[in-house]
């Protein structure tokens, strides 16, 4: 096999791991946004607190999904 031949199979084989990895990272976002927030506590007063997969919390006037203007 030829040098030329030999480097374009590794070309070929660098950027499919490259490919890969990139589109793992995107399938780990996706999989951590697929996921209803739990709300995690709160009240009327201070909002409710939501604690979404992947780390993240925030707070929200709406409890259980409801729907406010």
């Amino acid at each position: 096999m030829s040098k030329k031949k030999r480097f374009y199979n590794w070309l070929v084989i660098l950027i499919f791991i490259a490919a890969v990895s990139t589109l793992k990272k995107d399938i780990t976002i996706y999989a951590a946004t697929e996921r209803p927030p739990v709300q995690i506590g709160g009240n009327d007063e201070s909002g409710y607190e939501y604690s979404v997969r992947g780390g993240g919390k925030f707070t929200s006037s709406c409890r259980d999904w409801s729907v406010a203007s």
